[in-house]
């Protein structure tokens, strides 16, 4: 039943859970974030603010 709507479908890639306190530059400003899985292709972050898409961005691991 489902083989007709798998036409096309691509598997995502394996994600793997993680918990890393992080800090997001969006210029000018840092922003504090957390890290929830992450795989060769992206990551899962969440934080108060959400950059533009396709917004340049850079990520600071915090020390724990």
């Amino acid at each position: 039943m489902l083989k007709p709507l798998q036409i096309g479908y691509k598997s995502r890639e394996t994600r793997h859970p993680v918990l890393i306190p992080a800090r997001m530059h969006v210029d000018p400003s840092w922003l504090e974030v957390l890290i929830h899985n992450r795989s060769s292709g992206g990551a899962l972050i969440a934080s108060d603010e959400a950059p533009d898409r396709r917004t340049h961005i850079e990520m600071q691991r915090l020390r724990q």
